[in-house]
C-alpha cells in the first residue's frame, strides 16, 4: 500500500441508533424494533438486533494537500476504521485493527467521483481485507456500516414481488460472477438462508453464508429471508413443504377393527393411515420433526426463529424476513405441535377432546344411543390444519316417523328446537317466562311471526294446559318448505301472563349481627384451601339482562334503547389505589338508570407477583361504594394477567376469589360477585396458559361456585352464526370458536354464566381486519349486528345466561388490536346493532 490520505471530517456527534428485538408484540407480519439514542462517547451494548461496534469510528481531521489523489466525504452510514490509503501497486491489502470484528467491515474505493463497495475477504492469517479489484480505485478505505435507522424485521416475502432473491448453496461456496454483478445493481437482495434447521448456530453454514454474502455485496441492500414454514429432507435435499403436502402425510381418518356401528358403553379407536411417526423434539435442529416414510419434516417453532433473526441481524443487514407469516408475540408461549382429537354429539357439542403426538385416539364411547362424530386438527404454532372427520353410530340411528301426512297437513308450518327454550308472553328477551321449557328436540307449529322473523308464534301445553306464546326464531330449525315471509305478522300479540311465570329470587337480607366476618376484610386464603363463604345469601339472579362495557360511556342512551341496563367499566387496579375513586363512575350510572359491574384486573401485564391481601382489600372499599357487581380479576388462566408458572385454578380460588367473596359480601351483601373470565383458548402447556375448559374443571374441583353469584366467561371470536356449532372460517370445531359450546364449558359449575365480555368483529367499514385476526375477514357490518342480536337471543333462551355485557359500545381504537370493529357504534357514527338489540330485547 502508499500513502494515507485523509478526508474531510463528518457531524460531530453523529448519533448511534439501536434496536431492541420485540418477542412480546401481537402481530402475525410486522416486528419492528424500539428506537433508542447513544452519544459517540457512550459504547453501543451488544443487543439480540444491533451487534457492538467493531470498533470506534476515527476522528476525521482537515484534507491534507494532495496533488495525486482528492477525496470526497465518506457516504451517509459509512464510518472511517484506520485511515484512507493511495493505492500503490496490483493487489490491494488493507490492514484490519487487531480490535476490530473483522465480519463488520467492509472495503470501499474512491473512483474519483464518488465511494464505491469493493467486494473483498478476509484473510485472518494475515490480519488483512484482501481484494484484486484496483483498477478503477484511486484509494480505498476500511468502514463499518451503522445498523440501519430502521431495519425490516419480519416482514413476509412474497415470490411475485419482484425484489431479486439469492439462494447461497448451503456449503456457503458462493455465487456466480452473474449473481454478484445482479446483487451489485439491485436496490433490495433478499438472501435465502438453509431450510436444512442444523445450519443455524454458531460457526454455523448460516454465518459462512452471511459472511460471504456481506463480502461481496454491499450489506446495507441485503435482506436475511429465513424460512419459517415446515420443511421436509429427503436424503441431503431439502424442500419447503405445502399445507396440502402437510395434510397429506396423515393420510384418512379411519375406525380400526368393526365399522362404525358400535353399541353402548363400547370403546372406539380411531387411526390415520398415514404412516407418520410419533412427533420428536430434536435439541440439536431446535425444531420439531416427524417421519414419513423415507423423509423427514421439520417444525419450526417461535423461538428457533427468534434464535435465527439472533444469528442475521448482528450483521447490520437492511433487515430480516420471513417465508411465511409468524407471530413472535406469543415466543415465550410455544407449545410442541400436537393432533387434536374432538368428540361431538350429534348437535356438534364438544363431549371429549385429547391431544398427542401419536395418530391414533380411542374414546370411551357412549352410554346412550345416538350419531357421533370424531375430528382430528394438527396443530403447529399459530396454524391448523384439518385432517378429517369420522362419522360415529352408537347403536341404530332411530328412524325418523313422518308426522304428518296429506295435503291439510302440507299446509302447517312445523320447525323443531335446536335446543331447550323458555316461551314468553311476548316477542322479546324483555317478556315474561311461562314455567318450564320446552324441550331440544320438540316439533312445534308457527303460527305466525313478528315483523321482522326474530320470534315465532306457536302453541304448546304446559301444566296449565293449552297456551300460546313466542320463541325466538334462532332456537328453530325450520322444515325445508316454510317460507318465514309467507307466515302472518302477529308482532301485536301479548299474551296474558300466566300467575305461574317464573318468579325472581328473592332480595337478598344484610348479614346477621353476629357474623363473625362482617365488618372484616379477610385475609388471603392459605394454599390448604378456601376459607368458608359468609353466610349472607347470594344476590338475585333470576332474570336476563343486558348491558355494554363503554370507557367513556358516551351514548347512554343509545344503550338504553337497544335494551340494555348494564353498564361494564374496566378499573386496572394498583396497589397504591384508593377505591373511592371509583365513586364518581358508579354514581353516574346509578343516576342515569343503569346498574353497574366492575371488573377489576390488575394493572401490571405479565405480573410477577400479585398481592392478594392488598387486592382483597381494594374490593372490600369498592364494594362499601354500591356497584351492582364485582368481576374478580381478569383472564387469570394466561400470563398475560397471572404470573407464570403460578397459573392454577385452585391458587386463584384459596387466594383470591374466596376471600375476595367474603371481604365483598362483609361490606356489601347485595353486590354480585362474578368470577374472573378466563380467556378462552386451547393453549395450555402449564406454565403460560391453562386452556380455558381444564382451568374451569379445575376452579370447579377447588370449589370456587360456592365463592360466586354467576360464573364469568368471555365469548369475542365468532364469526359464524351463534345458532351453529360449525363454520367458522378458520373451518376448526373447537369449542372456543362457537357460542353454545363455550357457554356449556363454564356453565358446568352449576351457577348461572355471565358473559361479561361478547361480541363480534368486522373491520368491514375499516378496510378489513389486521392479519392475525384473519377469521373475521368476512364478517359485515349487518352481520356484527345480526349475530349480536340472535346471540343475545339464544344464550337467553338457554336459561343458563343471567347477564350478557356487550364487547363493545364505542371503543375507537383501530390497530392491531381493532377494538373499534368490535364497537356498536360503528366508524361513520351509526349503530346497527342498537336496531337488532332492541328488537330481540322487545323494545
Amino acid at each position: 500500500m502508499g500513502s494515507k490520505l485523509t478526508v474531510p471530517a463528518k457531524l460531530n456527534g453523529q448519533k448511534r441508533k439501536f434496536f431492541l428485538l420485540m418477542a412480546f408484540m401481537v402481530t402475525l407480519l410486522l416486528i419492528v424494533g424500539c428506537q433508542e439514542e447513544q452519544a459517540d462517547d457512550q459504547p453501543v451494548a451488544a443487543t439480540a438486533t444491533v451487534s457492538e461496534t467493531a470498533v470506534p469510528p476515527t476522528e476525521a481531521t482537515e484534507v491534507e494537500e494532495n496533488p495525486e489523489a482528492d477525496v470526497a466525504p465518506l457516504p451517509d452510514g459509512l464510518n472511517l476504521v484506520g485511515d484512507v490509503q493511495a493505492i500503490e501497486g496490483e493487489e490491494i491489502a488493507v490492514d484490519v485493527p487487531a480490535d476490530a470484528e473483522a465480519n463488520l467491515l467492509d472495503l470501499y474505493g474512491w473512483d474519483g467521483t464518488r465511494w464505491v463497495f469493493i467486494p473483498s475477504t478476509f484473510d485472518a492469517a494475515t490480519g488483512q481485507r484482501h481484494t484484486a479489484d484496483q483498477t478503477l480505485y484511486q484509494a480505498v478505505a476500511l468502514v463499518q456500516a451503522d445498523a440501519p435507522d430502521a431495519p425490516t424485521i419480519g416482514e413476509v416475502w412474497r415470490d411475485d414481488a419482484g425484489d431479486l432473491t439469492l439462494s447461497v448453496p448451503q456449503d456457503a461456496s458462493g455465487l456466480d460472477e452473474q449473481s454478484i454483478a445482479l446483487g451489485e445493481n439491485a436496490d433490495t437482495v433478499y438472501l435465502q438462508l438453509p431450510l436444512d434447521p442444523h445450519a443455524y448456530g454458531e460457526d454455523g453454514a448460516v454465518e459462512q453464508i452471511l459472511t460471504w454474502a456481506t463480502d461481496n455485496i454491499d450489506r446495507r441492500k441485503l435482506v436475511a429471508l429465513i424460512p419459517t414454514g415446515p420443511v421436509v429432507q429427503s436424503g441431503e435435499a431439502w424442500t419447503a413443504l405445502s399445507p396440502d403436502a402437510l395434510v397429506a402425510h396423515f393420510g384418512a381418518l379411519e375406525v380400526v377393527g368393526d365399522a362404525e356401528l358400535v353399541t353402548p358403553e363400547t370403546a372406539v379407536e380411531v387411526a390415520l393411515s398415514g404412516a407418520v411417526s410419533a412427533i420428536e423434539w430434536d435439541e440439536a435442529a431446535s425444531a420439531y420433526r416427524y417421519t414419513v416414510g423415507e423423509e423427514t419434516v421439520w417444525l419450526v417453532p417461535s423461538t428457533a426463529v427468534m434464535m435465527r433473526m439472533e444469528t442475521a441481524v448482528p450483521y447490520n443487514l437492511q433487515g430480516v424476513a420471513f417465508t411465511t407469516p409468524v407471530n413472535l408475540s406469543d415466543a415465550a408461549q410455544v407449545t410442541e405441535p400436537a393432533i387434536i382429537w374432538t368428540v361431538l354429539d350429534d348437535a356438534e357439542n364438544v363431549i371429549a377432546t385429547e391431544s398427542g403426538s401419536t395418530t391414533t385416539f380411542s374414546w370411551a364411547g357412549a352410554a346412550e344411543p345416538s350419531d357421533f362424530t370424531v375430528q382430528a386438527d394438527f396443530v403447529s404454532g399459530e396454524e391448523t390444519f384439518a385432517l378429517g372427520t369420522l362419522p360415529i353410530t352408537v347403536a341404530a340411528a332411530e328412524t325418523s316417523e313422518e308426522v304428518a301426512e296429506g295435503d291439510d297437513a302440507a299446509t302447517i308450518a312445523t320447525g323443531i328446537l335446536k335446543v331447550n327454550a323458555f316461551v314468553r308472553t311476548g316477542p322479546g328477551e324483555g317478556y315474561a317466562k311461562f314455567p318450564g321449557i320446552l324441550l331440544r328436540d320438540s316439533e312445534i307449529e308457527l303460527l305466525g311471526r313478528d315483523e321482522f322473523g326474530y320470534w315465532f308464534y306457536i302453541p304448546f301445553e304446559n301444566s296449565d294446559g293449552a297456551q300460546t306464546g313466542w320463541v325466538a326464531a334462532s332456537l328453530v330449525e325450520l322444515d325445508a318448505a316454510v317460507e318465514v315471509d309467507a307466515l302472518e305478522d302477529l308482532s301485536d300479540i301479548v299474551v296474558e301472563a300466566p300467575a305461574a311465570t317464573i318468579a325472581e329470587a328473592p332480595a337478598p337480607t344484610p348479614a346477621p349481627a353476629d357474623d363473625p366476618v362482617a365488618g372484616e376484610t379477610p385475609a388471603p386464603a392459605p394454599p390448604s384451601g378456601p376459607p368458608p363463604p359468609v353466610s349472607a345469601p347470594p344476590v338475585a339472579v333470576g332474570g336476563f339482562e343486558l348491558g355494554g362495557q363503554t370507557h367513556s360511556f358516551s351514548a347512554p342512551h343509545l344503550m338504553a334503547a337497544s335494551g340494555m341496563t348494564w353498564v361494564k367499566f374496566q378499573h386496572k387496579w394498583g396497589e397504591s389505589d384508593n377505591p373511592n375513586d371509583l365513586a364518581g363512575r358508579i354514581n353516574d350510572a346509578h343516576a342515569l338508570g343503569f346498574k353497574v359491574l366492575l371488573s377489576i384486573p390488575g394493572a401490571n401485564t405479565y405480573p410477577e407477583s400479585i398481592n392478594f391481601g392488598a387486592y382483597v382489600e381494594f374490593l372490600a372499599g369498592v364494594a362499601a361504594l354500591g356497584p351492582d357487581a364485582i368481576e374478580v380479576w381478569n383472564e387469570m388462566n394466561i400470563d398475560f394477567e397471572w404470573p407464570a408458572g403460578q397459573i392454577d385454578p385452585a391458587s386463584y380460588v384459596n387466594n383470591m376469589l374466596a376471600p375476595a367473596y367474603n371481604a365483598i359480601k362483609a361490606a356489601n351483601p347485595n353486590v354480585m360477585v362474578i368470577s374472573g373470565a378466563p380467556a378462552p383458548t386451547g393453549f395450555d402447556n402449564n406454565t403460560n396458559a391453562w386452556a380455558d375448559n381444564r382451568y374451569m374443571a379445575g376452579v370447579l374441583a377447588a370449589g370456587g361456585g360456592n365463592y360466586a353469584d354467576c360464573i364469568g366467561a368471555h365469548y369475542n371470536a365468532g364469526a359464524s352464526s351463534p345458532s351453529t356449532v360449525s363454520g367458522h372460517p378458520t373451518g376448526s370445531a373447537h369449542y372456543s370458536w362457537y357460542l353454545l359450546p363455550t357457554l356449556n364449558v363454564y356453565a358446568q359449575l352449576g351457577k348461572p354464566v355471565c358473559f361479561t365480555e361478547l361480541g363480534y368483529l368486522s373491520g368491514e367499514d375499516y378496510g378489513g381486519v389486521p392479519e392475525r385476526f384473519g377469521w373475521a375477514a368476512g364478517t359485515t357490518v349487518d352481520q356484527h349486528a345480526g349475530w349480536l342480536a340472535e346471540a343475545v337471543g339464544v344464550a337467553a333462551n338457554t336459561g343458563k345466561v343471567r347477564l350478557i355485557i356487550v364487547f363493545n359500545v364505542d371503543f375507537t381504537h383501530w390497530g392491531d388490536d381493532p377494538q373499534a370493529g368490535y364497537a356498536m357504534i360503528r366508524q361513520n357514527g351509526g349503530c346497527p346493532a342498537c336496531d337488532t338489540l332492541a328488537r330481540v330485547m322487545g323494545r
